[in-house]
């Protein structure tokens, strides 16, 4: 069984600690800024205002967050908690970050402008850009830094239990055991999948402008959409562009394992196995990890994505 404790700070400073929950879920995916996690418990007495929930695993660190909701119901004389936190990246979601376009940025000044004043540490890449970056309105702290370094990485980033902004490597391996997966589901979606974006920039009066994935083409794939870009500085069209293509497409070929047992895995995590029924799986990357602990004891359930190559060419007409 995992060696999992939770520690729960009050807004008095107080300490609760929960050694054997009732039932707990820790979960994470690529295109959510936030870990999460739900947990319930059973309550000595009343408890006080919670404000952060910290999850340690053999003694080591592998969450720490703020509750957006505490719940007590009562029942007789026992109390059953129910609490709900995100990850500390909830502090930069919830910031919005002031419009403004920086002339050759990098990573390190969008850092120290939108997420150092919030106490966060930085492990990013030395990531830079020789054109200018438009934060618009409405995006938040976390988005600033994350449109930036995802349109030069591919990979969106994270924020450690330790509070410092990285970016995963995507290396080593995750090893499964078949004998281990009690289910697996195998999905191919063509709806909503994307094969060509038609586009207006500064000056345009038609949607002149076109970026299409041949791959998507050769295998069907025959709907478009429009976009007006004129706003944008030219590099970051082709982020938005690409973005919106692959986007669209990312769960075009998708893997859903139900594990025995409770297994820590980075996101972007390459994975290969033996399926007990589809044969050797290569090829994908760990996109959600989703950890659970009930009455039928330890689970992960992981979502894993196929990596792709879309073949996109521009061309105008």
């Amino acid at each position: 069984m995992a060696e999992i404790t939770v520690q729960l700070t009050a807004i008095d400073g107080k300490m609760i600690t929960v050694n054997n929950p009732l039932s707990l879920t820790l979960a994470s995916e690529t295109a959510a800024a936030c870990d999460s996690l739900s947990l319930r418990f059973t309550a000595e007495a009343p408890l006080p205002e919670l404000i952060t929930a910290t999850v340690l695993h053999a003694g080591v660190k592998i969450f720490f967050g703020y509750l957006d909701m505490q719940r007590e119901t009562a029942n007789g004389n026992s109390i059953t908690a129910d609490v709900y936190a995100r990850s500390s990246a909830c502090v930069l979601v919830d910031n919005e970050a002031e419009p403004f376009t920086y002339l050759s940025p990098s990573a390190e000044a969008l850092y120290v402008l939108h997420a150092r004043p919030f106490g966060f540490e930085n492990r990013l890449p030395a990531l830079y850009c020789e054109a200018d970056y438009a934060v618009e309105k409405g995006t938040s702290c976390y988005g600033a830094v994350n449109r930036f370094v995802y349109g030069i990485s591919g990979k969106s980033i994270r924020i450690s239990p330790e509070g410092a902004l990285y970016l995963p490597d995507g290396k080593g391996s995750l090893p499964l055991d078949k004998k281990d997966i009690l289910r697996e589901i195998r999905t191919v979606s063509r709806g909503g999948v994307c094969h060509r974006i038609d586009y207006k920039t500064e000056g345009d009066r038609q949607y002149r402008h076109h970026i299409k994935s041949r791959r998507l083409e050769r295998l069907g794939i025959q709907s478009s959409k429009k976009l007006n870009l004129a706003s944008l500085p030219a590099w970051q069209r082709a982020f938005t562009l690409k973005r919106q293509l692959y986007d669209a497409a990312r769960e075009y070929r998708k893997a859903e394992l139900l594990v025995s047992g409770a297994i820590f895995s980075e996101l972007y995590t390459p994975v290969t196995y033996l399926s007990p029924v589809f044969g050797s799986i290569d090829g994908y990357y760990v996109d959600g990890v989703r950890i659970t602990l009930d009455g039928n004891g330890w689970r992960t359930q992981f979502t894993l994505l196929k990596q792709q190559e879309w073949e996109e060419i521009n061309y105008v007409a």
